[in-house]
């Protein structure tokens, strides 16, 4: 599902299944066809998913993308 292609670059392989678990908001964007505009916006109705805070990086996982995702076939 993920649109992300990881190279090793020396990270266990730990770090590389939490890597391909989660989206940066610019990832979700290109996966999902919006701008990230759209995206901001969509979070400041509380129409966009969950976000998490790493380190200096804001993710999505997947899980809250599915949630998401069923969410907007619910309302649909």
């Amino acid at each position: 599902m993920l649109h992300r292609h990881l190279t090793n670059n020396g990270k266990d392989d730990d770090t590389m299944n939490i890597q391909s678990q989660v989206y940066s908001i610019k990832e979700f964007c290109k996966a999902f066809g919006i701008s990230e505009p759209t995206f901001y916006n969509w979070r400041k109705k509380g129409l966009a998913p969950k976000v998490m805070q790493v380190g200096g990086r804001t993710l999505i996982a997947i899980d809250a993308v599915n949630e998401w995702r069923r969410e907007r076939e619910n309302a649909a």
